[in-house]
């Protein structure tokens, strides 16, 4: 699952074999969730370019909007034709889950242990409708790390595997398996349950979940 993610890098650079390397310059994001516009990387031309969509696509099946897609559903039909197979990787700095703690719900942030960035595996979709361009991220059983607190977690592409993903021809995605490098997790700020807060102090490291006092208990 993957509900809420973080991009607090103000500038990178993505490097791929195939189709070259591209300077990445963000805004900061502390909190990025449903229905907001994000950054996304795809093949365009034959080149690596960065695009802004909306996270989250409106499909038939449900009323809320699709924001997730399990890896092990990306052959069925009904993603071929919502997404015509377009893949991307989306940039993040960690990603967010929670637990239960002392009657509240508590928040955690998955990063690698240096914070640099990564990229999840994403499709993206044509414009809508409403000409609007949406992207959803692929989700992967939970491993060692995450598993503690949820049974998925974002399908992160190791960097050598950027351009078989990537790669709008052929099927060498197929064969891409989720990044095994090792995630750590840190106790984040309550003010993180809600979406409405996006910046640092939110987003701010407790070195317990008890540490902050009082006035960081923000529920939903």
């Amino acid at each position: 699952m993957c509900n809420r993610y973080a991009l607090t890098k103000k500038r990178e650079r993505v490097i791929t074999r195939e189709f070259g390397s591209l300077e990445l310059y963000f805004m900061e994001r502390f909190n990025i969730a449903l229905s907001q516009s994000a950054s996304i990387i795809l093949v365009e031309n034959g080149k690596l370019v960065k695009r802004e969509m909306q996270w989250g696509r409106k499909v038939k099946w449900t009323k809320a909007p699709l924001l997730n897609a399990q890896r092990e559903s990306i052959d069925k039909p009904v993603l071929w034709e919502a997404f015509e197979m377009r893949r991307c990787l989306v940039p993040a700095s960690g990603f967010y889950e929670w637990t239960d703690y002392a009657g509240h719900r508590q928040p955690l942030r998955f990063e690698f242990e240096d914070e640099r960035l990564f990229c999840f595996a994403g499709l993206y979709s044509a414009e809508d409708k409403d000409g609007v361009e949406n992207f959803v991220i692929m989700t992967v059983p939970a491993n060692e790390y995450v598993q503690k607190v949820h049974t998925r977690m974002p399908f992160i592409v190791a960097t050598a595997d950027y351009d078989a993903w990537l790669n709008p021809k052929g099927d060498l995605y197929k064969q891409v398996a989720p990044a095994a490098e090792q995630l750590i997790s840190r106790w984040i700020n309550r003010k993180m349950n809600s979406p409405k807060y996006d910046d640092a102090e939110s987003a701010s490291v407790l070195e317990s979940p008890r540490s902050g006092g009082p006035e960081q208990l923000y529920m939903l």
